[in-house]
Formats: structure tokens, C-alpha cells, sequence
């Protein structure tokens, strides 16, 4: 429990830790992120081959639920990233690959924006 009548300054942590708890975090929810990718994988592999088409990929985005109404245009704009010679065979390294890139990216954009926070509002990096 915290206590709440602890000066100011005692609470503070640096920059360094505060990233620490960030990363390990963030590495915690890749092995959750994976495990359940490999399920939701094999869910959408009809005909369990470990390759996946086009159709398949699609309903792997549609359960992610991640574009919600814009799931077509960023259906066919990930489909031309991760199959640009349209050979309509997509395995689950290609896939792990894309979306880690994709979240990978999201992540370097909130990691900015949160050195920016705790610089202008916690303190100095």
C-alpha cells in the first residue's frame, strides 16, 4: 500500500526505471500477444497447412478487431505488405513479422509521446 503523506520527491523515479517498467511490460504482453496470435492463426488456417491465403488473412485482421469499419482498405493495404507478389500464400512468420512491425510502430509513437509527458509533467529525462 502506498502511502499517500510520503514527500513529493520520494516518489519520483527516473527516466531509466520508468522505461524499464515500460519495456518489461511490453515484453510480458509480446509472449501474451503471440500465444494468442498462434491460436487465432490456426483458427483462421481452414486448411491447417500453416500457410494462409488472402481470405484467411483478412478474417485474422476481422478478429483483431483493430480497424473496426476501415477494416477493407487496411485489408488490401497489409495484404500489398505482406504478399507484393500476390502469390496468395501467407505464412505465420510473414504475418508475426507485419503485425509486429505494425504494433512495433505504434509503440515507438506512444514511446515518444510519453518521453514527452514525463519530461513537461513528471520531471526531466
Amino acid at each position: 500500500m502506498i502511502n499517500l503523506n510520503r514527500n513529493k520527491d520520494e516518489l519520483k523515479i527516473s527516466f531509466k526505471e520508468f522505461q524499464k517498467i515500460l519495456l518489461d511490460h511490453h515484453i510480458k504482453s509480446k509472449d501474451r500477444y503471440l500465444k494468442n496470435f498462434i491460436l487465432l492463426f490456426k483458427k483462421c488456417d481452414s486448411d491447417n497447412n500453416g500457410i494462409i491465403n488472402e481470405e484467411e488473412f483478412v478474417n485474422i485482421i476481422s478478429y483483431t478487431n483493430v480497424y473496426g469499419e476501415h477494416l477493407e482498405e487496411h485489408s488490401f493495404r497489409l495484404l500489398s505488405i505482406i504478399d507484393p507478389n500476390n502469390n496468395k500464400q501467407i505464412t505465420f512468420s510473414e504475418c508475426v513479422s507485419l503485425f509486429g512491425q505494425v504494433i512495433f510502430s505504434r509503440l515507438l509513437y506512444k514511446t515518444f509521446y510519453l518521453k514527452i509527458y514525463y519530461k513537461f509533467f513528471l520531471g526531466n529525462v
